[in-house]
């Protein structure tokens, strides 16, 4: 997996967030404890100060929330499902004469007349 596709999966999770939901993100991608990023990305913060600071506005502008990322799935999930065709006129009318057909034929064969036919016809036999 290309390293742009693995970092496009990363989303914020305001839900779970203090301030924007950035280190629940991450936490949550990661599989991290929420406090353990927490706590990292406040001693970043401390030791590198501006950097880090402006590397989590840009993630609270580039990465996308939680709830925009799964509608997003949705969307490609569905673009992805093949669509069936939709059948009209003369094919649509057989198909439905087929079936009722075969539902005649299951009632006959589960009903008692075909029961009652079988006895017969194994008694004729033997």
């Amino acid at each position: 997996m290309s390293l742009f596709k693995q970092l496009s999966e990363i989303s914020r999770d305001p839900d779970h967030g203090v301030l924007f939901g950035v280190c629940a993100g991450l936490s949550n991608y990661y599989g991290w404890s929420v406090r353990k990023t927490r706590f990292i990305a406040f001693l970043l913060l401390v030791v590198v100060n501006w950097p880090i600071f402006f590397a989590y506005v840009a993630a609270i502008f580039l990465l996308p929330t939680r709830d925009e990322q799964q509608e997003a799935e949705t969307r490609k999930a569905a673009e992805q499902r093949p669509q069936r065709p939709r059948y009209n006129g003369p094919l649509r009318e057989r198909y439905a004469a087929i079936e009722t057909r075969m539902r005649r034929v299951e009632a006959y064969l589960h009903g008692q007349e075909y029961k009652l036919r079988s006895a017969f016809r194994d008694l004729e036999t033997s």
